[in-house]
């Protein structure tokens, strides 16, 4: 009898070797489940800062194909014909061919600006012939969170000729060789926003006076 009941002892477990083994293996699976839950948190991340930096890269390319297609529309409701370019530190406003979505209408006038909410958006609007007629914008957010905007001019001086970098170009009679765009993101932001530099694709025509309704040149095809 007492070697039978040796043999039992001897084939199954004790209540403290049972707690021992569940509490090992509660034990295990808590770290297996806070490592799925940290790679996860860390993919969630990569995600994300991916996605931020696909962002930056499609409003910069929007940005370059607006800028680029810029039209050089001339003005001559002034002492001196100009084109029809409002340039400034934190806001330009100029005449460009519209999306190719949107073709064959006419010309866009767009505005580049920071809003008071930290936005930078894109308005657009009928590139009329006289933007100071209470010209309607409709923006379009590009991104959010931006706490500030610097918009920069490369050209001839008016007065000495030489090329430098200036922070307005407005009434001039030529559109500028080259824009550059700056974004100051807050402190921490994982976005990454390259200085970006546009070279616009257009050349001065002092003969064009700008037909709202086709967006092309008066009296011609």
């Amino acid at each position: 009898m007492g070697a039978r009941t040796g043999r039992a002892r001897d084939a199954g477990f004790t209540l403290g070797e049972m707690l021992v083994a569940l509490t090992l293996l509660a034990l295990a699976s808590a770290m297996m489940l806070e490592g799925l839950s940290s790679g996860q948190r860390l993919w969630a991340g990569e995600v994300a800062r991916t996605a931020r930096g696909e962002t930056v890269e499609a409003v910069q390319a929007a940005l370059r194909g607006r800028i680029e297609r810029l039209r050089p529309n001339t003005r001559f409701d002034a002492a001196t014909a100009f084109v029809d370019i409002d340039g400034g530190p934190r806001q330009l406003v100029f005449v460009a061919a519209p999306k190719d979505v949107e073709r064959p209408s006419a010309a866009r006038r767009y505005r580049l600006m920071l809003s008071s909410d930290d936005e930078l958006v894109l308005g657009s609007a009928p590139a009329q012939r006289d933007p100071g007629a209470g010209v309607f914008f409709e923006d379009q957010v590009l991104m959010r969170d931006v706490r500030g905007l610097a918009i920069s001019y490369y050209g001839p001086d008016p007065v000495s000729g030489a090329s430098q970098w200036r922070s307005d170009w407005s009434r001039r009679a030529s559109p500028p060789g080259l824009v550059k765009i700056k974004l100051v993101l807050p402190p921490g932001d994982h976005r990454f926003w390259p200085e970006l530099i546009v070279h616009p694709a257009a050349v001065i025509d002092t003969l064009c006076s700008i037909d709202p309704a086709t967006g092309s040149c008066r009296g011609r095809e």
